[in-house]
């Protein structure tokens, strides 16, 4: 009878842990275990220190006074605020090089910058906060505000960063801002500012800036548009990112991830990025547990998602995590040698299992690429697409190095009608625009045009033909 009833209380056990009890996520790392933090399940960003010990996450929960960002070890033990409050949602922050300073996003309630503050019913109600840019010393709590904004991105050196500029006088007078919701370059160490793209609300199309290169060299960049997003790269040198000569280096193929990637964060070694992917499907829908491993509403997704490695010299992609319908995933970063990636992940079907992740990546993504591995590129001139063309035509080419590349159109009688392309571009293929313009921004006719593509002493051009 002992016997019996033993067996009976583990089954009973066992099927009470198969309904409260979330699965453990089979290909996706182990999650980080954090202590106190469970019911802020709404985790923005992450980030980790540059000795690999420490995390740091941002947590929000609405009207929770424990929102805010933390800090903790890989075990999830003992967590540290750093900022928090319930009317602070800081979203973005960066570990500086020293390991000693984070630089984050935090806000100001004062009514000289437009603050509104209630007493109601006993409690007091803040609104419209300044939202300002910090550096804080995680050691001893020494803060100092850099901007008012909202953060976007540090340079490897600290000495730069890119975020989104805020001019409280919008709740004064709009008329009396500048430059408001401007993406803008700071040099922290002297705050010289330089503002990279205005805001338009009527700009459909934007650009999310990424990640700078481990050497500082290069700024990596997603251009959203109707029909999807890539990644794209341009230079950056002396404070200035030179957007003109962007060039893209990632492309839309057959390959369904393809079509959306976004979030592009550089391995240290150079060689490769990993960012988001992600593609649409048919909408399903299901059942789901909550924190309390009980039942909650169905829900539906009509979006997959994934992590896609990317090589930069090689062109070569690999998928990261199971192709699983029922997950997604947000931010990520990765420790100090490269070998692990730490990121944020929302799964559907059972609330228990969100939260930080952290799995070890393939080998080979910090294996240097030989000589060998690379692909060997031609000099191409791909064409046009589409061609013919009514406004608006794309040109393909493909450069074997390094070097100064020349794109020309010309018109049928050898004029030329406008240059695209003339700078310092990598191997690879590339892309330019013709908007159907001459050089003075007057619409040419129709008629049969050519491109000319010259790179050294190699040189190709293609017909092309403008009908309207």
């Amino acid at each position: 009878m002992k016997t019996i009833l033993t067996a009976l209380y583990i089954s009973i056990f066992v099927l009470r842990l198969m309904v409260t009890g979330a699965e453990q996520l089979q290909g996706f790392g182990e999650k980080v275990p954090i202590e106190h933090l469970s019911h802020l399940y709404f985790i923005f960003s992450i980030a980790w220190s540059p000795d690999g010990n420490l995390i740091a996450a941002s947590f929000e929960y609405p009207w929770c006074p424990d929102a805010g960002v933390y800090m903790f070890p890989t075990s999830g033990k003992n967590p540290v605020n750093l900022v928090g409050g319930d009317e602070i949602k800081p979203m973005n922050f960066f570990f500086l090089s020293d390991g000693q300073h984070i630089i984050t996003e935090n806000a100001i309630y004062d009514e000289k910058f437009g603050a509104i503050i209630e007493e109601k019913d006993g409690k007091e109600n803040r609104s419209q906060g300044l939202p300002v840019i910090e550096k804080i010393n995680i050691n001893t709590g020494e803060t100092q505000i850099l901007a008012h904004g909202y953060l976007i991105l540090v340079s490897p050196d600290d000495k730069y960063m890119i975020y989104r500029n805020f001019d409280y006088r919008v709740y004064f007078d709009d008329l009396q801002e500048e430059h408001h919701h401007a993406k803008t370059l700071m040099d922290i160490t002297t705050g010289q500012k330089t503002y990279i793209i205005e805001f338009n609300e009527f700009d459909y199309s934007s650009t999310g800036f990424d990640d700078f290169s481990p050497d500082g060299e290069y700024l990596i960049f997603t251009k959203y548009d109707e029909s999807g997003s890539q990644i794209w790269r341009s230079t950056f040198k002396d404070g200035i990112i030179d957007l003109d000569n962007a060039e893209q280096i990632t492309f839309e193929n057959e390959n369904l991830w393809s079509m959306h990637r976004y979030r592009g964060y550089f391995l240290p070694n150079g060689e490769w990025i990993i960012h988001i992917v992600s593609h649409d499907i048919e909408e399903f829908c299901g059942v789901g547990y909550n924190f309390n491993g009980e039942k909650k509403k169905n829900w539906c997704t009509d979006i997959v998602y994934n992590f896609a490695a990317f090589n930069i010299e090689t062109g070569r992609e690999i998928l990261l995590l199971p192709e699983d319908g029922t997950k997604k995933i947000r931010s990520h970063c990765f420790n100090s040698k490269g070998d692990k990636i730490c990121y944020i992940l929302e799964d559907m079907t059972d609330q228990r299992n969100h939260g930080i992740y952290i799995l070890d990546l393939p080998p080979e993504l910090n294996m240097p690429t030989s000589v060998g591995e690379r692909i060997p590129v031609d000099f191409r001139l791909t064409g046009n697409y589409p061609n013919p063309f009514n406004q608006m035509t794309t040109i393909e080419f493909t450069l074997p190095g390094t070097g100064f590349t020349n794109l020309v159109i010309y018109n049928i009688t050898g004029q030329k009608v406008r240059e695209l392309v003339s700078g310092q571009f990598a191997l690879g293929i590339h892309t330019a625009v013709w908007d159907g313009r001459d050089t003075f921004g007057n619409a040419v006719s129709s008629g049969i045009y050519f491109s000319h593509l010259k790179l050294g002493d190699k040189a190709l051009t293609r017909q092309m033909m403008l009908l309207k």
